[in-house]
């Protein structure tokens, strides 16, 4: 069936060929996205914008962008199963998510632990960290202190997932959590 295949493609998947994935998949989204990008905004401006529901893609662009994510999607799958995350592996969106936080390497319990300075009254700490800005990147700001207000205490790979998804899905489904997650994963990969 189609688990075997999924799990064959990703069994002896290494960091290096999932950052190489994450690059990949937002230099091709970033080009489908920056064909109806205008001149006055930067691409990162632009992605903000959709992910808010300001600007939207044509459906041209959500197909290919859909397309471009099928990898992401089954590493998230193969991810979820593997590690028995409790996500809906039918929801490309949490999927798409969950690949794009987690390399082959990660702790899924422990990755984000280190970052739960969002709490923290600490201006500096906060600019320091790399998950904050890293996700300030990805979803915005002002999405990003939204996502601070939820509670997202449990920084396990199911919270994690279920509140980057939340946020990043709004407007555009699972293309936006596509274009958010490979922003954040490159982001993170380079901290």
């Amino acid at each position: 069936g189609e688990e075997l295949i999924v799990e064959n493609e990703f069994e002896n998947f290494s960091s290096l060929q999932y950052q190489e994935m994450l690059v990949n998949l937002k230099e091709n989204i970033d080009s489908v996205i920056a064909e109806t990008k205008t001149n006055s905004l930067s691409l990162q401006e632009y992605k903000i914008k959709l992910l808010n529901g300001e600007l939207s893609l044509t459906k041209n662009q959500d197909t290919k962008i859909s397309e471009l994510s099928s990898k992401l999607d089954r590493y998230g799958k193969y991810l979820a199963q593997k590690n028995n995350v409790q996500i809906d592996i039918n929801d490309t969106s949490a999927t798409l998510a969950l690949g794009g936080l987690y390399s082959p390497e990660d702790n899924l319990d422990t990755k984000y632990e280190k970052f739960k300075t969002i709490k923290d009254n600490n201006l500096q700490a906060k600019i320091d960290n790399p998950w904050l800005k890293c996700a300030a990147i990805a979803i915005g700001a002002d999405a990003l202190w939204a996502l601070g207000g939820s509670s997202a205490s449990a920084w396990t790979a199911a919270a994690m997932t279920k509140a980057f998804t939340a946020v990043a899905k709004r407007f555009l489904g699972p293309i936006g959590v596509a274009i958010a997650v490979v922003s954040f994963g490159v982001c993170m990969a380079s901290e």
